[in-house]
């Protein structure tokens, strides 16, 4: 590189660091003193920090590269493992947010694997000479004989990370798209879905991509290198800040199983019980068409910008399961978009009432329920794209 790149590069470098490290440390505050936040979302925070300071020490870790080789052989494999945790970590956070009823504990795998090739690599260094370490870094990789095996593994670095960015990034669509199908029957807060940005987050990583291969390839030219840093660089930090930022704002659903919800909600009852019985009674019963819709009426749970199927099904004392396919048999539609289509008529009904005249538009939006504006613009904009759909 020539000094203006260098310069470039270490200053990004530098910025990265401090950016992740200052993100970590945000995550951690969120962390302790979050008091009113479930222990689910307090672990997301945990999970996060621990993910930024896999990344802060990766940046950390290039720094010492291009500053001082010989510090960085010692670090080396440590900058391998934070690689590949990274993507373990940011899969872990994607499956912690988009659990949904029956799903399986994190396969303590996704740790262990990583653990044990880089555990290898590791293992491998105590029978290579320091000097010959050190010509492998500054060569990136160009030494045969003896130590050709050894050399290839040392700087597989961004193969290994190729790989394991596709296979957890289709691994995070699947959860995502499966989430997707769950949250609707779930909960009616369209201002507090977690779908796009967890989205936008996969194709940030898959974006980051083609440039880390085209790195290793064609590291030699001095503009393209620094090109295929930094750009990768600045999509990840901006990974990064998409997800402290929403993590802090609590822009998540987490869908509680119902045997919680009733844990948390009631006192423990002692089993063959009475009341016991009456409680399994309460949640199996079935409702009709003609009390639901007086129920809507009376009581408008719509309102209540977070309310959760499972707040209604206990009101009625029926089951989750049993209300969203009510909902979907009588009214064609899910627990979601049924909701915020009563939202929507109820603020037309709002907008033309003479008491309420003198709000803002933003006031009446939270008056007929949403939770904030953009809420109520995503579910206006499913609603005028299924009329245009029923026009056609």
């Amino acid at each position: 590189m020539t000094n203006t790149s260098n310069i470039i590069v270490l200053i990004s470098l530098a910025g990265a660091a401090f950016i992740t490290l200052f993100s970590c440390v945000v995550m951690l505050v969120n962390r302790f003193e979050a008091r009113n936040k479930g222990s689910q979302s307090k672990k997301i925070s945990t999970v996060v920090a621990v993910m930024f300071f896999c990344s802060s020490f990766c940046w950390f870790s290039m720094l010492v590269y291009l500053l001082h080789p010989r510090v960085f052989v010692f670090i080396h494999p440590a900058l391998y493992l934070a690689m590949l945790y990274f993507e373990v970590l940011l899969y872990y956070i994607v499956c912690c947010i988009t659990r949904t009823k029956g799903d399986k504990r994190f396969c303590v795998w996704h740790f262990l694997i990583p653990l044990f090739v880089v555990g290898g690599i590791f293992a491998g260094s105590f029978f290579v000479p320091f000097d010959v370490q050190l010509t492998i870094i500054e060569s990136h990789g160009r030494v045969y004989g003896d130590y050709r095996l050894y050399a290839l593994l040392m700087t597989s670095k961004s193969f290994a990370f190729f790989v394991y960015n596709i296979i957890y990034s289709l691994l995070s669509l699947r959860r995502i798209r499966h989430y997707r199908q769950a949250i609707q029957d779930y909960s009616a807060d369209e201002g507090r879905s977690p779908i796009r940005w967890l989205y936008l987050l996969f194709f940030i990583s898959l974006g980051t991509l083609p440039l880390v291969l085209l790195g290793s390839f064609l590291g030699r030219n001095p503009l393209f290198n620094t090109i295929a840093l930094i750009f990768p660089l600045m999509l990840s930090v901006f990974q990064d800040v998409i997800i402290c930022y929403n993590v802090v704002v609590v822009n998540f659903k987490i869908i509680e199983s119902e045997e919680a919800l009733h844990t948390s909600a009631s006192a423990p009852v002692p089993l063959g019980s009475k009341s016991d019985v009456t409680e399994k009674e309460k949640r199996d019963k079935k409702i009709d068409k003609e009390n639901f819709e007086r129920y809507i009426r009376q009581k408008k749970p719509y309102l209540n910008p977070d309310l959760h199927i499972t707040d209604m099904a206990t009101e009625l004392l029926t089951n989750r399961t049993y209300l969203s396919a009510f909902i979907n048999r009588e009214y064609a539609m899910n627990f979601s978009r049924y909701i915020n289509q009563l939202r929507l008529k109820e603020l037309a009904k709002l907008r033309v009432h003479p008491d309420y005249e003198n709000l803002s538009g933003m006031e009446l939006v939270q008056k007929a329920g949403f939770s904030n504006y953009r809420g109520y613009i995503r579910a206006k904009n499913k609603e005028d794209k299924e009329a245009t759909i029923r026009m056609e």
